[in-house]
């Protein structure tokens, strides 16, 4: 084999290739050996936890990039975007070099210093979500499936949010309405068939309408809601998950008790035998109704054109 085919020393380490650096180590020149001992001491000392970002994109998708290190193939970045029903809609992988791992490990902790999620966290969100989506799907996907591999097994329930009172170092208080609003709630668009929940809310509100509650148009909204189980099972999905991610994106914006409230919220929503009768849904559901008269509108005027 010519010296040109042979890999350096360098070539080797940033591919993560320890076995042909130990190999130098015996079969090596006496330029190589003392290099060789170096590159696997730098190997041996990176830190191979989990790095994430994570960010809350428009219409509810969340954005992950995990970088991974992979026993066999070495530094990896996945790449995911999520929806609010946890499909994946988009996913890459990519190789990261030892170099590339440094630098994107460096911009992390230099963008966000102690205000960024747990690498853990994230690669479990990220199991989750493609394991389920192959499941549900039953795609065949090779490249999902390879991402799934390599997240390993699918939790046993859906990652719960990391944001506690200990953690964020502060205390949610304050009208969820302000909590709502502070979240952008309202660029989120209809997450689930409102139609029926409309009908049952305009019947309400006309005169003389039975089942009627004292207290306005927010209280006849939650009147309409009450049983309903497509809305209970939007409210403790799409709409939960959801707010939980937006919870991350508050916290993120260093908004720490808006963050801890709305996860409550969402935490509440979840879990709820009735969570139409939490207190706030009918705020979210305003939020909702805006948005899917919003989109009926453009529609409109898309087909008047």
């Amino acid at each position: 084999m010519s010296s040109e085919s042979t890999p350096t020393v360098p070539e080797l380490l940033d591919r993560w290739d320890s076995e042909g650096l130990t190999a130098l180590l015996t079969a090596g020149d006496s330029e190589q050996k003392p290099a060789a001992v170096s590159a696997l001491r730098v190997l041996n000392e990176i830190d191979r936890s989990p790095v994430a970002t994570f960010d809350v994109a428009a219409k509810g998708i969340v954005h992950l990039s995990l970088a991974l290190v992979d026993p066999k193939r070495g530094g990896l970045l996945l790449d995911l975007r999520l929806d609010p029903w946890d499909r994946v809609l988009a996913h890459e992988i990519l190789f990261q070099s030892v170099a590339q791992r440094r630098r994107f490990v460096g911009i992390v902790a230099k963008e966000f210093g102690d205000k960024n999620v747990p690498g853990a966290w994230v690669c479990a969100r990220a199991a989750w979500a493609t394991h389920g989506d192959l499941a549900q799907t039953g795609s065949r996907n090779v490249e999902l499936g390879a991402v799934a591999a390599l997240l390993g097994p699918r939790p046993a329930i859906r990652p719960g949010s990391f944001l506690t009172e200990e953690s964020v170092g502060s205390s949610g208080s304050g009208a969820i309405d302000g909590v709502l609003a502070a979240a952008s709630v309202g660029f989120l668009p209809p997450l689930f068939e409102l139609s029926g929940l409309m009908s049952r809310w305009a019947s309400l509100k006309s005169p003389g309408a039975t089942g009627r509650v004292s207290g306005g148009y927010e209280s006849d909204l939650a009147a309409a809601a009450q049983g309903d189980e497509a809305t209970r099972e939007a409210l403790r999905g799409p709409l939960a998950n959801a707010l939980d991610d937006a919870a991350v994106g508050l916290w993120l914006d260093r908004k720490e008790a808006l963050a801890l409230q709305l996860g409550a919220f969402a935490t509440e929503l979840r879990t709820s035998l009735a969570p139409e009768r939490v207190h706030g849904v009918a705020s979210l559901l305003q939020y909702q109704i805006a948005s899917m008269l919003m989109l009926r509108r453009l529609h409109e005027r898309t087909i008047a054109q």
